[in-house]
This record gives structure tokens, sequence and C-alpha cells, in this order.
């Protein structure tokens, strides 16, 4: 398949808004909100990752300056994922990976107009004007072409306007084993498949 010209693609995509540490502009936000003088929020992270604990805390003490309270609870990793799907968490952070090559990925699975709800993968519930149109049409499109990734610049401008999902940093992720062993096929996608059956 033939791929997108690079700078085409960073164009399209630096169309969708990036919002600034801004302080004053996050409490004007909040005094329009259904909470002008705050709110306390439940945030419910895996207690075994400890960077996720970590920055469920630093998003605790940012909050905290704009009024908003955030009680931090520590799960089991299955509670966790059974309370996320079943859509009781208000405030939560996760990590995921370039499990696909797709752009549309992952609107497609978390941003899904048929996700809302319990035992939906849109833990978020984010509706928003035009979305669910926008993900048909980057499901619909041919992978990796121009009417694909006009599409998925929607949907993500979409989730911009509501600010359902916010990426907070990208994680290096290190893979090393010995000289003595071969990894046939070896790339970024590797952690989301049977690994083990490809080593030698």
């Amino acid at each position: 398949m033939d791929r997108l010209p690079k700078d085409q693609v960073e164009a399209a995509y630096a169309e969708i808004p990036a919002y600034e540490y801004d302080l004053d502009a996050a409490k004007k936000e909040l005094a329009q909100s259904a909470y002008p003088d705050g709110a306390t929020i439940v945030a419910e992270t895996i207690s075994t990752y400890p960077s996720f604990v970590r920055t469920t805390e630093i998003l605790k003490e940012a909050a905290a300056k704009i009024g908003i309270t955030i009680d931090i609870k520590g799960v089991p990793g299955a509670q966790w994922l059974t309370d996320s799907t079943d859509h009781k968490i208000e405030l939560t952070v996760s990590t995921f990976s370039s499990l696909s090559p797709d752009p549309n990925f992952y609107p497609d699975t978390l941003m899904r107009a048929d996700g809302v709800g319990a035992g939906g993968s849109n833990y978020a519930d984010l509706e928003a004007p035009g979305l669910a149109d926008a993900i048909s049409a980057a499901s619909a499109a041919p992978a990796q072409s121009e009417e694909q990734l006009k599409a998925v610049v929607a949907a993500l401008k979409a989730n911009a306007d509501q600010v359902g999902y916010i990426p907070v940093y990208t994680q290096k992720a290190v893979f090393a084993h010995d000289a003595k062993i071969s990894f046939d096929d070896f790339s970024q996608y590797s952690m989301g498949t049977p690994y083990p059956l490809f080593i030698k």
C-alpha cells in the first residue's frame, strides 16, 4: 500500500487543537462548567503499576491548583479492568502502545458510539457532534488513504473539543535479548504478538 507524504500527514495532525498548561484558562473553563466551585473526583488506578500511581498523583497536585480534589483509589488490575469496562471510574490513567499501524485503531476502539455505557470500550463515554460519523468513515476508507486521514483527524478534533482522552506522556519501551538468540520479523508491534513463539 502507498503511504501518504509525511508533510501531508503532519499538516493534517497539526489541525488538532493542543492545550498549553494554563491555570488561568483552566479556571475559566471550570467556572463555566457544572462544577464552578470545584469538585471531588475519585481516580481509580492500578496499585501495582508505580507509573500509573505517580502519574495520578501528579494530576492530583495539578488539579488542586484550580480547586478540584482528586481522591486516589488503588485497586488490583482485575478490579480496574472490570470497573473501567463497566464505566464505573470517574478518572483513570492507562497505557496504550503501537499495537496497530492503522491510524484509526484507537479512535475506533476508544471513541465508538456503541462503546458508551457498561460493557463498551469507550471508557470516557465520549460523545461529540460528528464523532460517530468520522469513525465510521475512517473504518470504511482504504487504509492510510487521504479519506481515512481526513476522517481520523476529524475524530481526534472531536475528542480534543470534549477532552475525553488526554495523552499525558510517551513512555519509552526497551526490548533486549541475548546475542545467542534471534527474533524473526522483530518490529515495534512484536509486543502485541505471541512473541515467545518467534524467538530461536
